[in-house]
């Protein structure tokens, strides 16, 4: 049960508060992990060093933080835990945290209900309104119309935005890539799809950035340059076309790139703050109406746990020390996206990490943990019939 949590929690990372707590104003996208948590505690107390780190971090929060901080790094902290070492008794187990093809399919599933809602909000009505109605309650600010009248935002398929629709699109790739290093081509072609009908500037630069990787990675030099080639005409196109491109040029013309007069750049507070405040705590302000909480699971634990916290990230991070991995440059694109660009509890995120970041196990979708529990029972239905 703690595992068919985790998968769901992968496959749909948003939850919407206000379904389980009305008036809410957060999203519990940890719900289900948390659940695993008290379903299967041994795992997540299999790293005592963590717990103990986490308990410092927990009580340095406590004491000098904010009056949510301890929640915060909870949030942010026991998902990360649980999750890379449910990952490892995974691998001790030969079995897959991720089961199979999922990733690939989920993935799949994703970006043609992305091409759906886009034909559905520009050329004609497609979409049931009791399925919009659904996903309105469900999925945190989700729309059932474009995001401006203009067009110059995407579809977010049933995340709670654009952005965070290309995220987890991109680790349901990288996942499904590890899984199969095969299916790399097609996972860059439906990433590519996502992009043009998603328009997220943060998906367009790391799609390019997971193409560059693997075009590095290609075995004939000349289809690489070849891909090089293209993945430049691509970047190049979208760059000159992409209106959602440039409005952000245009706001940093005209507000510069001072995030604290240009609300595209606002992120970025959510990142140097909370990193420039160390060693001691991070204290909350507010821009644009919007309270600059860490972003990312180093800013978070940096912000609100000091010492502790950075000396849990590192236990987080480098526990495999990334030796033997199945793509280096993977492994710190994933990194760098769970450091900095996701909230610390997204599950997909968290998974991607934990796989890219540990030697590959040589475990395929035919050695699925549900696989080998029906083989299981066949044989023991053969012998009971013998």
């Amino acid at each position: 049960m703690a595992r068919l949590l985790v998968i769901f929690s992968f496959v749909w990372p948003f939850i919407n508060a206000n379904y389980f707590f009305p008036k809410a104003e957060f999203e519990i996208n940890f719900l289900p992990v948390f659940l695993a948590v008290a379903l299967a505690p041994e795992i997540f107390a299999a790293d005592g060093v963590a717990l103990a780190l986490l308990a410092g971090g927990l009580s340095i929060a406590a004491i000098w933080g904010s009056s949510d901080a301890v929640m915060r790094v909870a949030i942010g902290a026991v998902p990360c835990i649980f999750l890379f070492n449910f990952h490892s008794y995974c691998i001790n187990h030969e079995e897959e945290l991720i089961p199979g093809s999922l990733a690939y399919r989920v993935l799949q599933i994703f970006v043609g209900f992305s091409v759906i809602q886009w034909v559905d909000f520009y050329v004609h009505a497609v979409i049931p309104g009791w399925f919009t109605d659904a996903l309105t309650v469900l999925v945190p600010r989700y729309l059932g119309h474009p995001y401006d009248e203009l067009g110059l935002r995407g579809v977010q398929g049933w995340a709670s935005e654009p952005s965070g629709a290309a995220v987890i699109c991109l680790c349901f790739g990288v996942v499904a890539a590890y899984q199969d290093p095969k299916r790399r081509l097609r996972i860059l072609l439906l990433l590519v799809l996502l992009v043009l009908v998603n328009k997220s500037v943060y998906g367009m630069a790391l799609v390019a950035i997971l193409s560059l990787i693997y075009l590095t990675s290609l075995q004939r030099k000349r289809y690489s340059v070849i891909g090089f080639v293209l993945l430049a005409a691509g970047v190049a196109f979208y760059a000159s076309s992409s209106a959602r491109l440039g409005e952000v040029m245009e706001t940093m013309v005209l507000y510069g790139a001072d995030p604290g007069f240009n609300i595209d750049l606002a992120r970025i507070n959510q990142i140097a703050f909370p990193l420039a405040a160390f060693p001691k705590i991070y204290e909350p302000f507010t821009v644009f109406g919007v309270e600059m909480q860490p972003m990312g699971l180093l800013p978070l634990l940096v912000g609100y746990g000091s010492i502790f916290g950075l000396a849990l990230y590192l236990r987080l991070i480098f526990k495999s020390s990334l030796k033997n991995v199945q793509s280096f440059p993977v492994a710190l694109m994933m990194l760098f996206v769970l450091s900095f660009i996701v909230p610390p509890d997204l599950t997909p995120a968290i998974v991607a990490f934990a796989y890219v970041a540990t030697p590959n196990t040589g475990l395929s979708h035919k050695t699925a943990w549900y696989e080998k529990l029906m083989k299981k029972a066949q044989h023991a239905y053969a012998t009971t019939n013998a």
